[in-house]
C-alpha cells in the first residue's frame, strides 16, 4: 500500500489510523520540501560552532592563551548549551532518513548515504590533517596510519581515534543506518517502525544498566531515544495520529531527558568551565523534539523559504570543518582584537569553507558516488546493471541529520 496523507495533516488526522499498520510504508506522494528543517539543521550545526568557539576548554590555551571563562565570562555557559545540538541532529535524522528509506531497496539506500555522507567527508579530513601537521597544532597532529583509518569512518571500530572530534556523531549515525537497512531487508511497515521505536531504547538502556559489554554500545543507548522519537514524529506527520503513536513517543521523550540531562551536564562539566542548569537543559531536550514536530505538524511545514534550503545545505560541511579551522582563526587574533571579532572571523572562515565543500565537493561528486555505488552492489549481489531509481521529484525528503 502507497502511504499518503491528507492536503493538511497540520489540522486532520487518519479516519482510521490503524487500518494500515501491516501496511508496508511506500513511497511517498511529492510534495514541498520541508525547508524549516533545513533551517533548523543549519541552526543546530552553529550551536555546536558556539559550543566549540566560545565554550570548549580543551584546547583553550593554544586558541586563547587562557582559559575560555575568562575570555567568554558569563555568556559562555549559554554556549555550553550548544552540547545538546547532536540529539536535535539525531530526532532530525530519525525523521528524514526513515522519511528518504520508504520505496527505496537496501542497495538504492546505502549507495544515497554513501554519497551523502562521504565526499564531504574525505576532504574535511585531508583538509584537518594538513592543517594539524603542518600550519598549527595545538597539542595533537594526526599520523598517516590515523588519517587513513579516519577516511573509511569507521575509526571507531577499530578504536583509532578521530581526526576531528566531532567526527563521533558519524560512527553514531552508521549503527542507526544499519538498523534501517535491517528495516529494507524485512519491509518498512507502521507497526514495525512503532515496535523498534518503543523497543529498542528500552532494550538498549536495560543492556546498558547491567553493563553487558559492546551490546549496549552498538544500540547506542544514549542516543536511541532521540532517533526513535523523530521517527514517529515522521509516522504521525505522514500517517496520522494515534494514541499508541502518542504513547511510544513519551516514552522516548522521557528517555531522551533521562539520559541528556544527566550525561550532558557531566560531559560540560568536564570539557568546559561551566555548569548547565538541569531544568534549562531538561526544558531544551524536550525542544529538540518539539521543534520537529511542530515543523512538519503544523502549518510550518509550508514555509518556502528558499533560504533556509540554502543553508541547510552548508550544514553537514560547517559541521565537519569548523572546529580546527575556527581554532586556528581564532589562535592568530585572539591577541589583537576583541573575542567577539575573533569568533567572528573564525565563523566566517568556516561558512566560506563550508560553502566550498558544499559547492565544489557534495554538489558534482555526490551524484557520481551515488551511482557508482548503486551499480557496484547491483552487480555484486544481483550480476546485473542497475535498474533505474526514480527521480527525486517522486520522493519527499530532507537531507539527514548530518548531511
Amino acid at each position: 500500500m502507497t502511504a499518503t496523507r491528507p492536503e493538511h495533516p497540520a489540522s486532520a488526522t487518519l479516519a482510521h489510523p490503524a487500518s494500515d499498520e501491516h501496511a508496508e510504508i511506500g513511497p511517498a506522494r511529492p510534495r514541498a520540501r520541508l525547508r524549516g528543517l533545513d533551517g533548523l539543521r543549519f541552526f543546530a550545526a552553529f550551536a555546536v560552532l558556539l559550543y566549540h568557539f566560545g565554550a570548549f576548554d580543551t584546547y583553550s590555551d593554544a586558541v586563547w592563551g587562557e582559559s575560555v571563562q575568562e575570555i567568554t565570562g558569563p555568556v559562555g555557559v549559554w554556549f555550553g548549551y550548544g552540547a545538546l545540538a547532536p540529539s536535535l541532529f539525531f530526532v532530525i535524522s530519525g525523521f528524514v532518513i526513515l522519511m528518504s528509506a520508504q520505496g527505496r531497496g537496501w542497495r538504492r539506500f546505502v549507495a544515497s548515504r554513501a554519497a551523502r555522507l562521504y565526499p564531504a567527508y574525505w576532504v574535511a579530513v585531508l583538509a584537518t590533517s594538513v592543517l594539524l601537521l603542518l600550519l598549527w597544532n595545538p597539542g595533537r597532529a594526526p599520523g598517516a596510519g590515523q588519517v587513513a583509518v579516519n577516511l573509511t569512518m569507521f575509526q571507531s571500530a577499530f578504536g583509532i581515534s578521530h581526526v576531528d572530534g566531532v567526527y563521533w556523531t558519524l560512527w553514531v549515525e552508521m549503527k542507526f543506518y544499519l538498523l534501517m537497512i535491517s528495516f529494507l531487508l524485512i519491509g518498512i511497515t507502521t507497526r514495525r517502525v512503532l515496535i523498534v521505536a518503543l523497543a529498542w531504547p528500552l532494550v538498549s538502556w536495560a543492556f546498558a544498566f547491567a553493563e553487558v559489554p559492546h551490546v549496549w554500545d552498538w544500540l547506542i543507548y544514549r542516543h536511541a531515544p532521540f532517533f526513535a522519537g523523530g521517527m514517529v514524529i515522521y509516522l504521525i506527520h505522514s500517517r496520522g495520529h494515534s494514541p499508541a503513536r502518542w504513547a511510544v513517543l513519551a516514552v522516548n521523550v522521557v528517555l531522551g531527558m533521562v539520559h541528556a540531562v544527566p550525561g550532558l551536564s557531566a560531559q560540560v562539566a568536564e570539557r568546559t568551565p561551566f555548569e548547565l542548569n538541569p531544568w534549562i537543559l531538561g526544558a531544551l531536550t524536550l525542544g529538540c523534539f518539539v521543534s520537529v514536530a511542530a515543523l512538519s505538524w503544523t502549518r510550518l511545514q509550508y514555509l518556502n523559504w528558499k533560504w533556509l534550503t540554502v543553508i541547510g545545505g552548508l550544514t553537514y560541511p560547517l559541521y565537519l570543518i569548523h572546529q580546527y579551522w575556527g581554532w586556528w582563526v581564532i589562535s592568530m587574533l585572539s591577541d589583537h582584537v576583541p573575542a567577539a571579532v575573533s569568533v567572528a572571523a573564525a565563523t566566517a572562515v568556516a561558512v566560506a569553507l563550508a560553502w566550498v565543500l558544499h559547492k565544489a565537493v557534495e554538489v558534482p561528486f555526490g551524484p557520481r558516488l551515488r551511482n557508482g555505488t548503486a551499480a557496484l552492489l547491483d552487480r555484486l549481489t544481483l550480476g546485473r546493471k542497475p535498474a533505474k531509481e526514480a527521480p527525486a521529484a517522486a520522493r519527499r525528503s530532507v537531507s539527514s541529520s548530518v548531511g
